[in-house]
């Protein structure tokens, strides 16, 4: 099996409006694949926004630099500060790219602190049941966009509660969740919205 390409992922969202499959996505002139790109770059954000197992790393070193602030990486969407060992009278937080002591109103930090870190990851480094429940997903978003709410085929949904059960399952199968095991396992369910059902 091979991954799914972000071309052919564009693709799948072209069919489903009836646009001929384009071969490269270097293609700058056209509105809909334009569109298709924004669409798909748009949902796999929201997707990946919300910390699966696949972008989620946990007791990541986040290291003061010379002016005793936390710069944080551009692709890293959500920081979840570990309360083990944070002092006390300071409260972490994450505003664009750096994190901000809300309790003493300042981005400076005494000492380096560790996070759950949840990543924007590029496409080709998404596992295959993202990539697939992004593209079906984008696919009936596009679809909607272009032809209105009221057209949006019946396959199209159900190819995309197929691929999201599938992702779900995958998520749930690699992360090993047991809260017996493994106490965060519930306060990170909790945290996470569940997926819309359209």
């Amino acid at each position: 099996m091979t991954l799914t390409t972000k071309l052919e992922a564009i693709n799948q969202m072209l069919l489903a409006i009836g646009a001929s499959p384009i071969n490269s996505l270097d293609i700058s002139n056209s509105v809909d694949v334009a569109l298709a790109k924004t669409t798909l770059d748009n949902y796999s954000r929201e997707l990946q926004s919300l910390g699966w197992h696949f972008n989620t790393e946990h007791d990541v070193p986040l290291t003061r630099d010379a002016n005793k602030e936390i710069l944080l990486p551009t692709n890293v969407v959500k920081v979840d500060i570990n309360a083990v060992n944070l002092p006390s009278g300071v409260n972490p937080v994450q505003r664009g790219s750096k994190l901000y002591d809300t309790a003493n109103r300042r981005y400076t930090f005494d000492q380096d602190l560790k996070a759950e870190v949840v990543y924007l990851l590029d496409w080709d480094l998404l596992p295959e049941p993202a990539r697939n429940f992004i593209a079906k997903s984008a696919a009936r978003q596009f679809q909607a966009l272009r032809l209105g709410d009221s057209n949006v085929s019946s396959e199209l949904r159900d190819d995309e509660n197929k691929a999201r059960i599938a992702f779900l399952q995958f998520d749930e199968d690699t992360a090993d969740y047991n809260i017996l095991t493994n106490p965060d396992v519930a306060s990170v369910t909790l945290r996470r919205p569940p997926l819309r059902q359209h």
